[in-house]
Parts: C-alpha cells; sequence; structure tokens
C-alpha cells in the first residue's frame, strides 16, 4: 500500500484538489464494480454455495474485477483525506488505527477478487466442496469482522465532543448506512441489493463527506 503523508498539498486540476476528487470518485467506481461483480436479482437465495456467481456474465465479472483492481487500492487516499479533514484531537485518536484499515482494504479486495475467480476455478455450484465454501466464508468473516471493529471504534470516537468534526459527522455513519439499506430492501429488493453489494466501497464515500462538509462549514 502506498504511503501518502500530506494530502493537503494542493496538485490542481481546473482548480479543484486532484487528490479529493480521486478521494471522491473511488469509492463511487469500487461501488459500481461491486455491481458488475455481484449483481443477482436473486442474490439471497442463491448465496450460500455461491451459485448467483455462476449466473453473471463473464464480461460483467471481468468489467467488475478489473475497476475494483484499479480503484479500491485508492480507497487509502480516501481514508486518508477524510482524516485530513479531522481536527487535532480526531486525528491523534484515529491514526492508531491506520494500520488496521490497511490491512481492510487489502483484505476487501481479496475478497472481491475470489468472486471473480470462483466461477473460473469450478464449472459449477455443485463442483464446490463444503471444505472449499469454509474457507471462502471464513475470508468473509475475518474481513466483517474486521471492518465491524474499525467501525465500532470510529463511532465510539464520534459521539464524544471532545472530537470536534467527528462528532459533527456522527450521522454520517456506516451504520446508520447500513441500517437504512436494510429497511430499503424490504421495501425494493432490487435496490436494496445494489447498496448491500456496495456497501463497504461506498461506506468511505460516507465518511468522507460527512467530514468533509462540516470541516469547510
Amino acid at each position: 500500500m502506498f504511503k501518502m503523508n500530506n494530502l493537503n498539498i494542493k496538485s490542481n486540476i481546473w482548480g479543484l484538489d486532484r487528490f479529493l476528487i480521486i478521494a471522491f470518485s473511488s469509492p463511487l467506481i469500487s461501488g459500481i464494480s461491486d455491481f458488475f461483480l455481484l449483481y443477482h436479482p436473486n442474490l439471497f437465495q442463491k448465496t450460500i454455495n455461491y451459485e448467483f456467481l455462476f449466473e453473471i456474465s463473464f464480461d460483467n465479472r471481468k468489467s467488475g474485477v478489473l475497476l475494483g483492481a484499479v480503484f479500491i487500492p485508492f480507497l487509502w487516499i480516501t481514508y486518508k483525506k477524510a482524516i485530513s479533514f479531522l481536527d487535532i484531537v480526531s486525528l491523534n485518536k484515529i491514526k492508531k488505527f491506520e494500520n488496521l484499515v490497511k490491512y481492510l482494504i487489502l483484505l476487501g479486495f481479496s475478497v472481491h477478487l475470489m468472486y471473480f475467480l470462483i466461477p473460473l476455478l469450478f464449472k459449477n455450484a455443485f463442483q464446490i466442496q463444503n471444505y472449499h465454501i469454509f474457507i471462502f466464508k471464513l475470508l468473509e468473516l475475518g474481513f466483517v469482522v474486521l471492518y465491524s471493529y474499525y467501525m465500532y471504534h470510529w463511532t465510539l470516537l464520534s459521539l464524544k465532543k471532545e472530537n470536534k468534526v467527528l462528532y459533527r459527522a456522527r450521522f454520517f455513519n456506516p451504520f446508520i448506512y447500513l441500517f437504512l439499506i436494510l429497511i430499503l430492501a424490504f421495501i425494493n429488493l432490487n435496490l436494496g441489493i445494489v447498496l448491500i453489494i456496495s456497501f463497504f466501497n461506498i461506506s468511505f464515500l460516507i465518511v468522507l463527506l460527512g467530514v468533509y462538509y462540516y470541516k469547510i462549514q
């Protein structure tokens, strides 16, 4: 994971900070990559043995994995840009989780790549053995646990008034976003599926929007 120590240094494109452009566009395009790679109208019914992956066209899956390969690593810039808007108190507390975010992005990309490879390694879902499924689910579980752990601490910090920017942006919280998605899924299942599969990547955008908006106020 490349290192960017100071994203406050301006490198302008038409008067805009190019790092800010990358920071906002990367999670959005990464979310689109999830749509190409994973969207299936019957996702929830066919997810246990990954049957849905075999029913998504190769062109869609290839587009998804290529977009993800390019833009998911740039989530690091999104993260670095987001914390650059924090006050010094918040920044000192959140920076201790920096390595965790690196591992999270790496693990997220590994899961992304896994979804692309499964239909290439097996002719159909019935060839996937239980021990394969155990390994795949273990990787998914590790990703979910790591992400939940990080966002749990981010949420705790955002509830303390001493962390000024985090506190002001506390409602731009991925847990709240996920809760709204689940409600929406009951109303419109297809839209809910689209938002759920892109949740991780879009959550970076949610956080960035919050801290950026309240920092410039």
